[in-house]
């Protein structure tokens, strides 16, 4: 027993991306064997409008440009007639490039050490990992955003090269799934903050002016496109959880619908702040609060065990990471805080998925804090 353990300390520690890539294939495995390829729920949108692509060369509505990696993936399986195992493939396979790109981006910004346990945190999350094996949206684009995180750090100082590098990525992520606009906001003040020359800075500038304007225009067509697609709609219903009413009957709002869901919108937050404001906070908090009165009290039991230290730990870790704050700083912050701040804008997902986007970079920083307070710790019992 004690060769073994000392043989796989020596693999953790001369080999950390042999262990941790044969922990994640190890999850992937125990997965697969428990869901399979699950192709329901939500599922059969997405194999249904692949199916329609191949037999019609068209998509069933607008909307469904924002969903495209998964339904083509769907097609490919149509026209070269293999099983929709092909895509759990694909998702996995990004899955652990995107596992690959977060450890790096670990080690650059803090050390080996965190990059490692926060990377092998990442791999033993369940509720984040599971989505390798649904033919939804969510796990290419889980994985994308990460990659995104990556290119960001790489690409960020190379100037007006790395601009236009950042948004071409950004444009896959807004059409593998409409929360990708989420990320347009971080990114513009990524753009404008950063260290750059003055040159860079005008640059920057008109580039940031055309994300947002294709930002805008993007909203309204996603939320004219259709469907399931109605921008008020969490607002006057009032739905924390998407598509679960508080109020189905239609709360008493000062509100206009017009061809504009965009600036309904804001015309519904300018007009109803206490409304909004109560909402947001019953939001943001389903947001980081995994747990569910639908789950069974065992599994939310678990999940508070979690969750609780690493949001103490985190907010410790989160102190530690924004000195000196620029930079590549600049840009995590903003989409720790304006990404989750977006989703109030219309409501929280029934199995946290929303959650899954920033939370790689919240275990990231709650290692980042547990490493900080044993540093801490050591240096206390030296003095002593």
């Amino acid at each position: 027993m004690t060769g073994i353990l000392t043989n796989l300390n020596r693999i953790i520690i001369n080999r950390p991306l042999v262990f941790l890539f044969t922990l994640f294939l190890l999850v992937q495995t125990v997965l697969f064997l428990q869901t399979g390829v699950f192709t329901a729920l939500e599922a059969e949108k997405y194999v249904r409008q692949g199916n329609l692509l191949f037999e019609t060369g068209a998509l069933g509505n607008t909307k469904y440009l924002f969903y495209l990696p998964v339904i083509l993936l769907v097609y490919l399986c149509r026209l070269f007639g293999i099983s929709y195992h092909f895509v759990v493939l694909i998702q996995v396979l990004l899955s652990g490039y995107s596992l690959f790109c977060f450890y790096h981006l670990g080690k650059n910004l803090s050390n080996e050490v965190v990059a490692f346990f926060s990377s092998t945190l990442l791999a033993l999350f369940i509720p984040l990992q599971v989505w390798n094996f649904y033919l939804y949206s969510d796990s290419i684009f889980i994985s994308l955003t990460i990659i995104y995180t990556w290119v960001v750090y790489r690409q960020g100082l190379k100037g007006i090269t790395g601009a236009i590098a950042i948004s071409l990525f950004l444009v896959l992520l807004i059409f593998s799934r409409p929360n990708g606009l989420l990320l347009v906001p971080p990114t513009i003040i990524y753009l404008l903050f950063r260290t750059q020359t003055k040159k860079e800075l005008v640059f920057s500038c008109f580039f940031c002016a055309v994300l947002l304007t294709g930002m805008y225009m993007l909203l309204n067509t996603l939320f004219t496109g259709g469907e399931d697609m109605d921008a008020m709609k969490p607002f006057i219903e009032e739905h924390i959880i998407c598509f679960v009413p508080l109020k189905p009957e239609g709360a008493n709002l000062n509100i206009v619908q017009t061809s504009n869901p965009v600036n309904d919108i804001f015309y519904y937050i300018i007009h109803n702040p206490l409304h909004y404001s109560k909402f947001a906070v019953l939001k943001l908090f389903s947001f980081f609060n995994m747990t569910r009165s639908y789950y069974s009290p065992a599994h939310n039991i678990l999940l508070a065990m979690i969750l609780i230290p690493v949001y103490i730990l985190a907010l410790i870790g989160f102190f530690r990471f924004v000195k000196p704050f620029k930079n590549f700083t600049i840009f995590l912050v903003s989409l720790l805080i304006l990404y989750p701040l977006a989703v109030t804008f219309q409501c929280d997902d029934w199995h946290s998925r929303f959650t899954m986007v920033v939370f790689p970079y919240i275990l990231l920083l709650a290692t980042k804090g547990l490493a900080s307070l044993i540093t801490r710790s050591k240096k206390k019992h030296e003095l002593f």
